[in-house]
C-alpha cells in the first residue's frame, strides 16, 4: 500500500515519496512532508532556479543555494524558493511595457508592412515617404 503524507506543497493528503530524495536532515524532512506531486512541482521550480541563477549542481555554493531554495519552497523558511520578480516562463509570450500582450501572443498575427499600414493611417505622409524613397 502506498504511503500517504500531508503534503506541504499541495496542502492535502497525497501519495508520499518512495525514498528520501535529498540527503541529510533536510531530505528526511522532505520525505516526511512532501508528496510525489509536490516533488514534481519542486523539480520544475528547481530547473528555473538553476537556469535563472546559472547554478551548477557540482559546485558546493550552488548546492547550498539550492538547499536554501528548497527550505523556502517547501517550508516557507527564509527569502528563497520563490520565482524571480517579473519571471515569465518560456512560451508565455512577449509583453509590451504596459503588460499588454505583444504580437507573439496573437495567433497567426502578421506584422503589417510599414508603407501599407502608414497608407491606411495617413495617406499624405505615406505618399511623401514613397516619393522620398523613389528619389533616393
Amino acid at each position: 500500500m502506498a504511503r500517504t503524507v500531508r503534503c506541504v506543497v499541495l496542502k492535502k493528503e497525497a501519495e508520499g515519496l518512495d525514498k528520501p530524495m535529498h540527503p541529510g536532515e533536510l531530505g528526511e524532512r522532505i520525505f516526511e512532508n512532501v508528496s510525489k506531486d509536490g516533488w514534481k512541482q519542486w523539480l520544475e521550480r528547481l530547473t528555473t532556479i538553476i537556469n535563472e541563477n546559472g547554478l551548477s549542481t557540482a559546485d558546493i555554493e550552488g548546492i547550498e543555494l539550492i538547499e536554501k531554495h528548497m527550505r523556502g519552497f517547501f517550508f516557507g523558511e527564509g527569502d528563497y524558493g520563490h520565482l524571480p520578480a517579473g519571471f515569465r516562463p518560456p512560451g508565455a509570450g512577449a509583453r509590451n511595457r504596459y503588460g499588454e500582450p505583444g504580437a507573439t501572443d496573437i495567433p497567426n498575427y502578421v506584422v503589417p508592412k510599414p508603407r501599407i499600414w502608414l497608407r491606411s493611417r495617413c495617406p499624405a505622409l505615406a505618399d511623401n515617404l514613397c516619393q522620398i524613397s523613389a528619389d533616393a
